[in-house]
């Protein structure tokens, strides 16, 4: 995943020393997340979670969505695949 021109980052209101990266172009195709992240157009096939990561995520996964264990995933949007969790949480809305 490329981090394009629109970058943000805010604090985690859950842990304040805790960052957040905020991406509002769009984000497609196989996407690894391995830092606390909110995408906000996402039209991705497949996205990984790394453990003890939370990501938020606006927009549609087609194929998988893997959870590490102590993710947390909060998903504004469709899941039309499979979820594989390896000890995560996902809240869907």
């Amino acid at each position: 995943m490329k981090f394009l021109n629109s970058e943000i980052l805010l604090c985690n209101p859950d842990n304040m020393s805790e960052e957040f990266k905020i991406i509002h172009k769009e984000v497609v195709g196989k996407v690894e997340i391995s830092v606390n992240m909110q995408i906000h157009n996402l039209k991705a096939d497949e996205v990984t979670v790394c453990e003890n990561i939370t990501a938020r995520l606006f927009g549609s996964i087609q194929k998988k969505l893997i959870l590490k264990k102590g993710s947390k995933v909060f998903l504004h949007g469709v899941l039309f695949g499979d979820v594989k969790n390896e000890g995560g949480e996902l809240h869907v809305f």
